[in-house]
């Protein structure tokens, strides 16, 4: 009789293996379309059979059966080698990502070639200097003079206002990187002190492994940073060689604020306050682009600006107005410092007869317009290498340099983190397919071992209820 109660347990034991084998398949199929979810598995083993000798008169002998099944454990279907690739891809996919963003921004800012950009102010006012040229005492001439002089002080300070907006914008970023960074260590930390309690509980905690590795692929894009778990050890996340997350512990970054024309922030540990070095991912792609590109940008026009004001200056002041009597040595432009403060001298924005296109005060005479408009074709900058023209030329080209690099770059990770993204599915992706052929199966499994069931309590009622009965 004890040997057909321990049969009842078998088949109970089978129920309860196939219904969790059922709920995990379902939570497979509600999950199929949850980003990170990595499809969960029932693993069945057998149960031994009893090690004890089989009783003696045993039809048997001791040929001992199985008792049956059990779960072994929900295994997470999880490929670590590509998870790491996933990480390691991640952090020069960000990378690019904010280079390529932020050069975008910097290439519309000088929109060029357009009929509004600082080559073709450029090119109207050398126009509207031969024309003063050809007609000295022309009125209109030295109108349209001022006028496309203006035009190209608007749009260089314009261009200088966007320059350090965009750096104002990208500073803003950098600092929402730090507090996302933060926001994220934090949350990993307390993922892996809830997973560490639970797998002490025995229990595999593979939702909350799937959110932690899920965190940690968007920390590594931001911040570049590093995570792995050595067997037996917690889990760690470092950034630039420092532990930003220890099992439960974690590290904060702040933020070191460094004044200039652009309030600029540098990311720091908070507690052994030092610099927090930052190696790749889309806060070293802003930061490259704050304090390299832009920076290079604004000094270039800033070269351009204050080069090209000094050498008209200096041809101006050596010619005479149209007053009386004729006026020299006045400066067209104003003296700078930058490309923000370009703009004209004082005098000619109030009168265009103070404009010195005569060489000799003669008002017929029209040689010094001339040899403003020729400065324009002038070797002036880089050395004398390089004319004005060519010098922006330089300047839009490097850019567009800058664009095509970043984006290459950027559709290159894209590319490969997209192949690694099908791998990991091919992994740890849910087959809806497959999961309903699984259901299908656990579903018969069930149903045999209930039928299994049954069948013992039909046997069972037989031995105590109908057998003996003769003779009563």
């Amino acid at each position: 009789m004890s040997s057909l109660f321990s049969i009842i347990q078998m088949g109970r034991r089978s129920l309860q293996v196939q219904q969790k084998s059922i709920e995990v398949t379902g939570h497979n199929i509600s999950n199929a379309n949850v980003d990170g979810y990595s499809r969960q598995r029932v693993v069945q083993s057998t149960v031994q059979p009893d090690t004890g000798l089989a009783l003696s008169g045993n039809v048997l002998g001791d040929k001992r059966v199985g008792q049956g099944v059990q779960i072994e454990e929900i295994g997470r279907i999880k490929d670590d080698f590509i998870m790491a690739q996933i990480w390691k891809e991640a952090r020069e996919l960000g990378r690019w990502t904010a280079r390529k963003d932020a050069a975008e921004q910097l290439e519309l800012i000088f929109n060029e070639p357009s009929s509004v950009g600082i080559r073709n102010r450029l090119d109207e006012f050398w126009s509207a200097l031969h024309e003063l040229n050809a007609s000295p005492n022309s009125r209109s001439a030295r109108v349209e003079v001022r006028e496309r002089a203006q035009g190209l002080v608007d749009v260089v300070t314009h261009i200088h206002r966007q320059l350090i907006a965009l750096q104002r914008d990208i500073d803003g970023q950098i600092r929402k990187n730090i507090d996302e960074i933060n926001s994220l260590a934090i949350e990993i930390a307390q993922l892996s002190g809830e997973i560490d309690k639970v797998i002490a509980a025995g229990i595999q905690p593979n939702d909350l492994k799937d959110r932690r590795d899920f965190l940690v692929t968007q920390l590594a894009k931001i911040s570049g940073a590093v995570a792995n778990q050595l067997s037996g050890q917690p889990f760690k996340v470092t950034l630039g060689g420092i532990t930003l997350v220890s099992g439960s512990s974690v590290e904060t970054i702040s933020t070191r604020d460094e004044i200039g024309l652009v309030r600029k922030a540098y990311p720091q540990w908070t507690r052994i306050t030092m610099d927090a070095k930052v190696e790749t991912g889309e806060l070293k792609g802003f930061m490259e682009m704050r304090d390299e590109v832009i920076t290079e940008a604004i000094a270039r026009l800033d070269e351009f600006a204050i080069i090209f004001s000094n050498e008209i200056n200096q041809v101006h002041r050596g010619g005479y107005s149209l007053e009386e009597p004729p006026i020299t040595g006045m400066d067209f432009f104003k003296e700078i410092t930058t490309a923000g403060d370009m703009g004209l001298s004082e005098r000619v924005k109030n009168d265009v007869s103070a404009i010195a296109a005569s060489a000799t005060g003669d008002p017929g005479n029209g040689d010094n317009a001339a040899a403003m408009a020729s400065k324009i074709l002038s070797g002036l900058l880089e050395g004398g290498n390089f004319t004005p023209r060519d010098f922006l030329n330089s300047l839009v080209t490097d850019l567009g340099v800058e664009v095509q690099g970043s984006k290459g770059n950027m559709e290159k990770q894209e590319i490969l983190m997209a192949h690694l993204e099908t791998r990991k599915e091919t992994v740890s992706g849910v087959s809806l397919d497959e999961e309903m052929a699984n259901l299908i199966q656990f579903q018969h499994a069930y149903s045999a071992a209930a039928r299994f069931i049954s069948s013992i309590d039909e046997i069972l009622d037989i031995i105590v209820n109908r057998m003996g009965v003769v003779g009563r």
